[in-house]
């Protein structure tokens, strides 16, 4: 059984293959946290990149990078400011975890 959707190319050869599972499914459906590196992650709360800037995640899915299946986030790059912060309109992937 496999927890995550997972980006896997133009084809669909399992359920959780593909656009529908990967942005379309409903969040609700979806796994809400992952654990990764000993630590956990959950969709919508901040967390900090390597670089050190701001993310939100709105889901977890595999992707393949370099011939290698790995874990990414779907969400929110948040941008820090003097006073306040603000969070992307544009989705997209988190690539280090």
């Amino acid at each position: 059984m496999q927890d995550y959707p997972e980006l896997a190319g133009k084809g669909m050869s399992q359920v959780f293959h593909g656009q529908k599972m990967t942005k379309d499914a409903p969040e609700d459906v979806l796994p809400p946290m992952v654990r990764n590196g000993g630590k956990n992650f959950y969709v919508d709360e901040v967390l900090q990149r390597k670089s050190g800037a701001f993310f939100v995640p709105k889901r977890f899915l595999y992707a393949t990078r370099r011939d290698q299946r790995e874990l990414y986030a779907l969400g929110y790059d948040v941008f820090e400011h003097e006073v306040s912060l603000s969070i992307a309109c544009r989705a997209s992937y988190l690539l280090d975890h």
